[in-house]
């Protein structure tokens, strides 16, 4: 009987862990989560912003796949945005390139001759 238990808890053992260690993923997740939600909330103000200066902000391209973002971001209320048209706004090119890190997954166009890409220097990959 004893063997037993021994021979199931050596098989089991890899799925114990220490309420430490819990704690270490559960702040990590937290904090990851924290960072996609501040994501999310910087992006709404973005647009909101760009809407008062009469940005056009086009959710979907019709001559393009639509752009997709993550499905955390998508639950969190993030919506994914194809193209930036910023001519007759009043916006440099700074704050062209801040947009463009922004919202990676959109073109944004500050004239009609070629899109700006995002800065991807300085990206975190999970």
């Amino acid at each position: 009987m004893r063997s037993f238990e021994n021979s199931r808890l050596g098989k089991c053992r890899w799925t114990r862990f220490s309420l430490r260690t819990l704690f270490i993923v559960m702040t990590l997740l937290c904090a990851w989560l924290a960072l996609q939600s501040a994501h999310v909330t910087q992006r709404e103000t973005m647009i909101r912003t760009l809407q008062v200066r009469g940005v056009v902000a086009i959710r979907k391209d019709p001559c393009q796949p639509a752009p997709t973002i993550s499905i955390i971001r998508r639950l969190m209320g993030d919506k994914p945005v194809a193209i930036f048209d910023l001519q007759n706004a009043g916006i440099d090119e700074d704050e062209a390139q801040q947009i463009a890190n922004i919202f990676p997954e959109a073109h944004v166009y500050l004239n009609r001759e070629q899109p700006i890409l995002p800065n991807t220097s300085n990206w975190l990959y999970f």
